[in-house]
């Protein structure tokens, strides 16, 4: 639901409501592990178009675990175009997962982003979260996934790039 502010005109995109969903995706089983600091795939988008001056959220959650018990490690998250190796979108920064005694605690994940394309052109791709070991114990580390339980990633179309002055450029 659009906020309306004092001096802002109505103009058509405004009056559209954003924001809007423009893709989710979840996955109900185990991503690939990883205990380096390569990047492994957790969740591909279907094929989005990320318009040329608009702003985008994007939102991962979801479950970590990591497979040492009395560790504490952090593990970084990134939004990908295309493959696992492909144009680095944002960087999402990292999240402490933290095993007492247990091993494969589950750990939240809910990471969101505010990202605006002002490429200059429209970006058309699927869109790949990654995750890798950053720093600790490298242990190895599972983005863990149910169908009681899934885990997703979606992108919201939030309208007008102007209307986030501060927010990230997209690549």
């Amino acid at each position: 639901m659009t906020t309306w502010l004092a001096g802002m005109r109505a103009t058509a995109d405004r009056l559209n409501d954003y924001p809007k969903p423009i893709s989710y995706t979840a996955i109900t089983a185990n991503s690939a592990t990883t205990a380096s600091t390569t990047e492994v795939a957790i969740i591909t988008s279907g094929n989005v178009t990320l318009k040329n001056g608009r702003a985008y959220l994007f939102e991962i959650r979801g479950l970590i675990q990591q497979a040492s018990a009395s560790v504490t490690d952090i593990v970084a998250f990134h939004l990908r175009r295309t493959s696992v190796s492909g144009t680095l979108l944002r960087n999402l920064g990292g999240i402490p997962v933290i095993n007492r005694a247990t091993a494969n605690r589950n750990n939240i994940v809910d990471i969101s982003h505010v990202g605006v394309n002002t490429t200059g052109a429209d970006i058309t791709d699927v869109i790949v979260a990654t995750y890798n070991w950053d720093t600790g114990s490298t242990a190895t580390f599972t983005f863990a996934a149910t169908a009681g339980t899934p885990a997703s990633l979606v992108i919201w179309d939030l309208g007008v790039a102007s209307d986030f002055p501060s927010a990230g450029p997209l690549t």
